[in-house]
């Protein structure tokens, strides 16, 4: 049994939910999709920081 964390973090960096993923056996399309999953998590949060930067600045 392997164990791979999804980290979810907020937009300002702070921690915020922790997934694990169980697979039976090792399997390199498993850790593909794990590190997709990883990837996009990381995008969404970027976009969204990068969002609020923009906003405080024309707020500004």
């Amino acid at each position: 049994m392997t164990d791979y964390h999804l980290a979810h973090t907020s937009w300002d960096g702070n921690p915020q939910l922790k997934h694990t993923v169980r697979f039976e056996r090792f399997s390199d399309r498993k850790l593909e999709i794990v590190n997709e999953l990883n990837y996009g998590i990381r995008r969404r949060i970027y976009q969204k920081r990068n969002c609020l930067e923009k906003e405080l600045e024309i707020a500004w």
